[in-house]
């Protein structure tokens, strides 16, 4: 069985990360399919932009594809969304649906909110809304004092405890998909810069989460769509 890092490593090979800069940093980034066909931007979480590979392979031949990594220096969720905007405008890519897991996925619903004319749909697995109960037990927390705590956790130790508590999401998968997860965990955290990734992840959506509803102010309202039959049928492998 071919491994992730296998896979993503020959996706790579035709698929080369590609930069463009701003005043906020610089994204890497992996666009694909043909021009002028329908547009799908694909927001990951936790710095994760990898997850994204069985969709791009699976839509990138009636689709323009697009999925990034975020500038590092980002550091709040208004320079990262219009960041990703002026992104979307210099590759002239128009009207997206925008794919958002995790915290990908709050990032997707603030992005509209911003945004309101500059996006087709939105789709969004795994996440949550920002009036939902989550946030307001984020609220009762203190989101600095974590992130102080994962900033001083050394690398090596960080990635363990991360690796121990993705496994323990996994439910009912096959042997051969669950092997096939945990080698895209351990592709993952192989990245010495991953622990900067998932800091910077954390601190946008801890602070942007711990925020009041009506401290936000993106007041258009997002469209939500049930993941679509094409997007249903597309698995890890």
């Amino acid at each position: 069985m071919i491994s992730f890092k296998e896979e993503f490593e020959e996706y790579l090979a035709h698929h080369p990360y590609r930069e463009h800069g701003n005043s906020f940093g610089m994204f890497r980034y992996i666009v694909s399919g043909p021009e002028g066909k329908p547009a799908i931007v694909f927001l990951n979480g936790l710095g994760m932009q990898e997850m994204w590979l069985p969709y791009m392979k699976a839509l990138e031949k009636n689709h323009r594809v697009l999925m990034m990594e975020y500038p590092e220096s980002c550091s709040t969720a208004e320079q990262l969304i219009d960041s990703i905007n002026g992104l979307l405008h210099t590759l002239n890519i128009k009207d997206p649906v925008l794919i958002g897991a995790s915290d990908g996925g709050v990032l997707a619903q603030l992005y509209v909110r911003r945004f309101p004319d500059e996006a087709k749909a939105l789709i969004l697995m795994t996440t949550v809304t920002i009036d939902s109960k989550y946030c307001d037990d984020t609220n009762k927390e203190d989101p600095k004092r974590y992130l102080r705590m994962v900033s001083l956790t050394p690398f090596f130790l960080l990635r363990k405890i991360l690796l121990k508590l993705v496994l323990t999401y996994f439910r009912g998968e096959s042997e051969e998909e669950l092997a096939y997860g945990t080698s895209f965990l351990q592709y993952i955290a192989s990245d010495p810069r991953y622990k900067k990734k998932y800091i910077q992840s954390v601190r946008i959506n801890c602070l942007r989460l711990s925020q009041k509803p009506e401290e936000v102010q993106f007041d258009s309202p997002a469209v939500i769509l049930r993941l679509s039959p094409a997007l249903r049928n597309i698995s890890m492998r």
